[in-house]
């Protein structure tokens, strides 16, 4: 209904490659498959944990999404109110490649970098196009605290004042919770 807002069609595709994961490792352990790995949970275990270590690959992620609002205006009479949703046309692309930079990605101390470009396309909503990418370093210091780095490059118009590019530096501090005791028996 008009009053409940436009209808929307939106898509995402995405693929995301690494030579080194879960099916790889259940292969090449013969032991942790699915018929046998009850019987060997303890060494499955163990051969996950180091695969994990020895896992140091490159990750490669590309993702593209459309996003369509249709057109959607309401007059109402009494009271005079008129408002509405032009129709709007969004496609996002974007590539990222991520690194471990470190022996053993999961140890403490252990760093990765990530690039990522996306490009978004909003033509239809007149606004200019914009096209990111972005550089990040993260350093594990523990299992529970990181530290991620980057530089940021932007050329979005509409949103700076006197320049059409933007490039920027980030630091930020991510902090995993500890696990909460379940209340549940």
């Amino acid at each position: 209904r008009n009053i409940v807002g436009p209808n929307e069609v939106s898509a995402k595709a995405s693929f995301e490659w690494g030579p080194q994961n879960l099916s790889t490792f259940i292969s090449t352990y013969e032991n942790c498959g699915e018929k046998t790995i009850k019987d060997n949970a303890k060494q499955c275990f163990d051969d996950l944990q180091k695969y994990a270590k020895d896992a140091a690959v490159d990750r490669i992620a590309l993702s593209v999404e459309y996003h369509r609002t249709n057109r959607r205006w309401i007059d109402l009479t009494d009271p005079s109110i008129e408002f509405g949703i032009p129709r709007a046309e969004t496609f996002v692309g974007s590539l990222t490649y991520g690194r471990p930079l470190s022996a053993n990605p999961v140890a403490a101390n252990s760093a990765r970098f990530d690039v990522k470009v996306e490009y978004e396309d909003n033509s239809e909503k007149g606004i200019d196009n914009r096209l990111t990418g972005s550089a990040i370093v993260t350093w594990k210091v523990n299992d529970a605290v990181s530290v991620p780095l980057g530089i940021v490059f932007a050329n979005h118009q509409n949103d700076l004042p006197d320049s059409d590019r933007e490039l920027s530096a980030h630091f930020g501090l991510i902090y995993k919770l500890p696990k909460l005791p379940t209340l549940l028996p």
